[in-house]
């Protein structure tokens, strides 16, 4: 596999996945598929909330981790995005085991996650902020670990990306059923 150019070739998946199954539940079956490689990447998942906060719950190494799960859909730089005080609230780590991430899928091209810090975060709390300020405060380490095993997830499943619904994708990842 390409990475570089599938990097690319993505965009049009995702797009007409949005265009199928409208704004919002494209957003949950997003959140779904972070989960899942969240789960390829090693760890469990303990929750994938379609309402409330935080959105995903993981455990990997003894470490719980937050994650505020956002898509922002763009066809230029600048893209801009809100951080609401709920999301920066859910993502508050409450124990020395817990970290919290805001994880942003930015579907400009090259396709890409970018996972930034709670603490790194919270400073745009109650903003619209640019993606590439979320961008320069992330955890390039995991934010491409992350992109790279979600762009593996969708090419792999997209003649049927649009069958598998956020109740399935949801129950699967909390079974450790991977995709």
């Amino acid at each position: 596999m390409n990475r570089d150019r599938d990097c690319f070739n993505i965009k049009p998946i995702l797009d007409a996945l949005r265009a199928n199954v409208g704004h919002s539940e494209f957003g949950y079956r997003v959140q779904a598929v972070f989960a899942h490689a969240l789960l390829e990447i090693g760890g469990t998942i303990i929750e994938v909330n379609q309402q409330g906060h935080p959105d995903v719950k993981w455990v990997k190494d003894g470490k719980t981790s937050l994650f505020q799960v956002k898509s922002i859909f763009h066809n230029y730089a600048g893209g801009t995005l809100l951080v609401s005080p709920s999301d920066i609230a859910g993502i508050c780590p409450s124990t020395p085991d817990e970290v919290g991430y805001f994880a942003v899928l930015d579907c400009a091209f090259p396709v890409s996650w970018v996972v930034s810090e709670y603490n790194a975060v919270r400073r745009h709390q109650n903003c619209s902020v640019n993606i590439e300020s979320i961008r320069a405060t992330a955890n390039s380490e995991l934010s491409i670990e992350i992109s790279r095993t979600f762009l593996e997830l969708v090419t792999r499943h997209q003649d049927n990306l649009h069958l598998l619904s956020f109740p399935v994708l949801r129950n699967r990842a909390l079974r450790g059923e991977r995709l």
